[in-house]
């Protein structure tokens, strides 16, 4: 038996809808955002397509968690080996030898 695929980074899972007693409709899903964690978001609207329209512009709008310009999800794991031992390197922490 198979389990569920993984959340592809920068993408979400199911939407669920939850009407709140002020009467507004709160749409939840989780995100995985660029640094690999899963995390959850929602916003609320006076419908349920309201809040899934909410919900989507805010996964759009979204920042990227990404510190570093020269590190994208496409990154070989070769070119992290040779930053983090540049990086290591100006903190003089690797041997000569």
């Amino acid at each position: 038996m198979a389990g569920r695929r993984r959340t592809a980074i920068g993408t979400f899972g199911a939407v669920h809808y939850e009407k709140l007693p002020s009467g507004q409709i709160r749409a939840r899903t989780r995100y995985r955002d660029d640094d690999g964690s899963l995390r959850r978001v929602s916003t609320v609207g006076a419908t349920q397509r309201a809040a899934e329209r909410n919900l989507k512009e805010a996964l759009a709008a979204r920042a990227s968690r990404t510190t570093y310009a020269e590190v994208t999800p496409d990154s070989s794991f070769a070119k992290l080996v040779e930053l983090w031992l540049d990086h290591l390197d100006l903190e003089g922490k690797v041997a000569e030898s």
